[in-house]
């Protein structure tokens, strides 16, 4: 009997590890979680299912799974997902995202995270990125620093990078990207805050 209550609290704690845990960790202006009735307040937990909505002049950084960093800016909606045993998987369904995933040793080309648009699928191991989706033709992408795999409905391509060398727009009219110097609605600032939550420091 001893053995038996033994096996099922092991099994149940490798699952609780493996499901998908989220935390407010700093918030600017307002934001809700899956109604209009649901205010997001400082350490206010996440889990998978989750949709959360920021509106004009505010945003929010949440920390996932301990080792994931996100930014919602303002006018901006997201759902948290993740595969069994496999990435955490951000749907952004209009707005801008900033993500900074902790580096890790991993197995080679295994992803740890996603973010997902209509048109377009970012897939990263441990990187520093930017997509922003605010009109349903377009979208914009920087490997702010770090390595992405970027696929979109026309083709697929691996971006690395140091400091936002080659920002793209993925235009659902154009069967090529299409390369830019512009920043976006992003900056380094931003990045050394999600570095922090993360515990890195530069």
């Amino acid at each position: 009997m001893r053995n038996f209550i033994f096996c099922v609290l092991i099994f149940f704690s490798i699952n609780a590890r493996s499901a998908l845990q989220g935390k407010v960790v700093q918030i600017f202006g307002q934001a809700h979680k899956n109604t209009l009735n649901e205010n997001l307040k400082l350490g206010d937990l996440l889990k998978e299912g989750d949709q959360i909505q920021t509106y004009e002049k505010s945003r929010i950084r949440i920390l996932l799974n301990n080792d994931i960093a996100i930014q919602l800016g303002p006018n901006s909606k997201i759902t948290l997902t993740e595969e069994k045993e496999g990435p955490v998987i951000i749907q952004l369904i209009k707005g801008a995202l900033y993500s900074r995933i902790k580096p890790q040793v991993k197995k080679a080309n295994e992803e740890r995270y996603q973010v997902k648009t209509s048109l377009t699928s970012i897939g990263v191991r441990g990187t520093t990125f930017f997509v922003s989706y605010e009109d349903k033709d377009k979208v914009f992408i920087c490997d702010c620093m770090g390595e992405i795999l970027l696929k979109w409905k026309n083709g697929s391509r691996r971006f690395k990078t140091r400091h936002h060398d080659d920002p793209v727009w993925v235009d659902v009219h154009k069967k090529e990207l299409i390369h830019t110097k512009d920043a976006v609605h992003h900056s380094d600032e931003d990045m050394s805050e999600l570095g922090k939550i993360i515990g890195i420091l530069k």
